[in-house]
């Protein structure tokens, strides 16, 4: 009766294979995001499937009054919601969801959106219910099973056997605590079935207990599936409990000593057939706890619920075994011979559900953190490490209580005492309050997948690109990303890298980030790699500073400052513009400051003429191109050779317009008297580029250049002024 039992609850809920505590992934439009173009629908895609009658969408303008048709639905794959809006302009809007997922946790929260501008509100600031109550109640729930089916267990596997043994007292002391015990746990766990019936209908009528939606859960949900079997196997197991209590022993008349020793309960006692049938139907009934739990969906689900079946059985079985022996340990009126014997008898049923326990554990522990980083990254990797460290003060006192495993001359000293039970029996109290709270949390699967909405990445305005900046602190090149460069919540990024372009391994770096008029804040920063940061910030326009304090190994503290201006459109537009302003000059002079390894710096001043001269004289010689034509002098002497480039030196040939990456105009800045656009650029190496252009001609007035190991500055003047380059007295290739 109890497998059918069994099949019945699993052909309720069984086919269904998902995850676990749905969790906000990302949404249309995405958090924070602005867009020139209003949306016609808001969606929000989970980690895992929610239930497709139990969720609620809305959104909201900033002045408070709701924009969508009122027409959510779920997708066909469980895991987006989608609701159309209204026609609506310009401003600010914040979406509210809630949604019941299929392990029965309700889920909701935020975020906000802006048509043409920035949203104002701050919406990404509701978090999820506390899952507090809903974990005690299903720590209540697994104390009150293994008080209920591991004292039935105790009954059939330890007292059985003892009743067994050659001159054993009478049973029926043991017998009546394990029956005691039972009622009373059956009572505790009817009354937590009821308080989490509450609470789910608490949690579904969001914070009010709506009675109206009790049917609703109850017939439209896969907890109210699982509720109702839960109370029908409690019902059935409620009426063999009765049947042993008002069943009498047959107690034979005519036996001789060697049969009564021999007599065990199959024999002389008919409840034993209302004993084993209460077991069953309680193992069954522990079939809804791995339904209800993240087990019953995680592929594949068939295997990962027989797993933590086996699992809650085993613990039931442990737990319930040693709370009968905590009520016999405080119990003055049981002699001390006969406490160590039951200890003794429930020895191997310990240590054989400890092995189960173990086996089933580490599959659910895989199955639910699949990376090691995520145990000290998630709340759930974090209680169960804190589970772990209770188990072993457990395991510790159980193998004292066992008792076998120590040498013969020790056991006296070590044999179970009263203490010592009553320790093991708090501490697997504990471990169950644990994997209360195990199973009120999302998995670290779930997590790892979801990104909660606080760093959700902003979508930026069309035609505004991300932010790359780079300096120089030291030997090391730090660069700073601000993604997107626009006001509202953006992601500041930094990456490290030594000389070589390698990363820094064991760099620490603190971010303060100042806007004009708003004030001055730390970055939290996370590291993401080696030599990576990334943490958000509250980008406006007005100009912005950026600190970084950078501590390397090897090297004193030191500090790059990066200030810049929001970026605003037309950036390639001014780029090529420059160019052709550049590539249209007669002449030109260049001052290039030049930075590589730690102490060396080449200074350069250069001259061109336009089509076919150059020349640059630095602190390391002299160089002049005349065509296909070189000339170099080291000291005094004059060496003269061809050009490297067969087609001969032609100029101009700027390619500022051919900019590849993050092309950002940071709005204008004065540059010596002059105002200037500063525009920043990355090429196909990602070497990033600072460019000062002038307002007015758009000739360059500045360069910077900066790369692992390079750093480059260089100014430019006298722009078509006239110039001439003095050719040296040698003889010329070729003459």
């Amino acid at each position: 009766m109890a497998c059918a039992l069994a099949a019945l609850v699993a052909c309720f809920v069984l086919p269904i294979a998902a995850g676990a505590h749905p969790t906000y992934l990302r949404s249309e439009p995405a958090a924070n995001a602005v867009l020139q173009n209003a949306p016609q629908t808001v969606s929000i895609t989970f980690t895992e499937p929610v239930e497709s009658r139990f969720f609620d969408v809305s959104v909201v303008s900033e002045a408070g009054e709701r924009v969508d048709r009122g027409d959510a639905q779920v997708a066909e794959n469980g895991r987006q919601i989608q609701a159309g809006l209204n026609t609506i302009g310009q401003g600010g809007y914040v979406v509210r969801w809630r949604a019941l997922g299929y392990d029965g946790h309700v889920v909701d929260g935020a975020f906000a959106f802006g048509v043409g501008r920035p949203a104002s509100a701050l919406a990404n600031s509701f978090p999820s219910a506390s899952p507090a109550p809903d974990a005690a109640i299903r720590w209540i729930t697994l104390v009150a099973l293994a008080g209920l089916v591991g004292s039935i267990g105790w009954r059939v596997l330890v007292v059985a056997s003892l009743a067994s043994e050659p001159r054993s007292p009478s049973i029926e002391p043991l017998e009546a605590r394990a029956l005691g015990l039972a009622w009373a746990a059956f009572s505790v766990f009817l009354i937590a079935s009821v308080a989490a019936l509450g609470l789910q209908v608490t949690a579904v009528g969001r914070g009010g207990l709506d009675l109206t939606r009790l049917g609703e859960v109850l017939f439209a949900s896969r907890f109210g599936q699982l509720w109702m079997a839960r109370v029908i196997l409690l019902s059935t197991l409620g009426a063999a409990l009765a049947h042993v209590d008002v069943e009498e022993p047959e107690v034979p008349t005519r036996r001789s000593k060697l049969a009564r020793r021999s007599v065990t309960p199959q024999d002389s006692d008919p409840r034993e057939r209302w004993w084993r049938i209460a077991l069953g139907v309680g193992v069954a009934m522990l079939l809804t706890v791995a339904l209800s739990g993240h087990a019953a969906v995680t592929d594949p689900v068939a295997l990962s619920v027989a797993v933590d079946w086996l699992h809650v059985a085993a613990a039931t079985v442990w737990i319930g075994g040693l709370l009968q022996l905590g009520l016999l340990a405080g119990t003055r009126t049981v002699e001390r011979g006969e406490l160590v014997r039951c200890a003794r008898k429930f020895g191997p049923v310990a240590l054989a559900s400890a092995g189960v326990l173990g086996a089933t554990g580490v599959y659910s522990a895989w199955a639910q953190i699949p990376s090691p980083a995520q145990i000290a990254d998630s709340a759930y990797g974090d209680a169960l490490l804190i589970k772990l460290l209770v188990i072993v003060p457990l395991l510790i006192l159980g193998a004292i209580n066992l008792g076998s495993w120590v040498p013969r001359r020790w056991q006296p000293t070590l044999q179970p005492r009263r203490t010592f039970i009553l320790a093991e029996a708090l501490v697997g109290v504990a471990v169950l309050a644990g994997a209360g709270i195990l199973t009120s949390l999302p998995p670290a699967r779930s997590v790892g997948a979801a990104a909660p909405l606080a760093s959700v990445p902003p979508a930026p305005v069309v035609g505004t690109p991300a932010l790359s900046l780079s300096t120089n602190v030291g030997d090391d090149l730090v660069t700073l990303s601000l993604d997107p460069a626009s006001p509202g919540i953006a992601q500041l990024a930094l990456v490290i890298q030594d000389s070589t372009g390698a990363p820094v391994q064991g760099a620490v770096a603190t971010v303060t980030y100042a806007v004009e008029n708003a004030g001055t804040s730390t970055v939290e920063l996370s590291r993401t790699g080696p030599g990576k940061f990334a943490g958000n910030v509250s980008a406006a326009a007005g100009r912005t500073t950026a600190t970084v304090i950078l501590a390397s190994p090897d090297q004193p503290p030191a500090a790059a400052t990066f200030a810049f201006d929001m970026p605003v459109r037309g950036a390639r537009d001014i780029l090529a513009r420059a160019e052709a302003a550049m590539n249209g000059l007669q002449s030109l002079r260049e001052h290039q400051s030049l930075e590589g390894l730690p102490g060396e710096t080449l200074v350069a001043e250069y001259a061109y003429l336009a089509p076919l001269e150059m020349q640059v004289v630095s602190n390391d010689g002299e160089v002049i191109a005349v065509g296909t034509q070189r000339f170099e002098r080291r000291g005094a002497t004059w060496t003269v050779g061809a050009w490297p480039d067969p087609a001969g030196f032609r100029w101009p040939a700027f390619s500022f317009g051919q900019a590849e990456d993050d092309v950002s105009l940071l709005g204008i800045e004065m540059l010596g008297g002059q105002p200037a656009f500063r525009v920043t650029f990355a090429d196909r190496q990602q070497v990033r580029y600072s460019l000062w252009i002038d307002t007015a001609s758009f000739y360059v007035l500045q360069e910077e250049i900066m790369a692992p190991g390079h750093y480059e500055r260089a100014t430019f003047s006298d722009f078509d002024a006239p110039l001439t380059i003095e050719l040296p007295d040698v003889p010329v290739v070729g003459s």
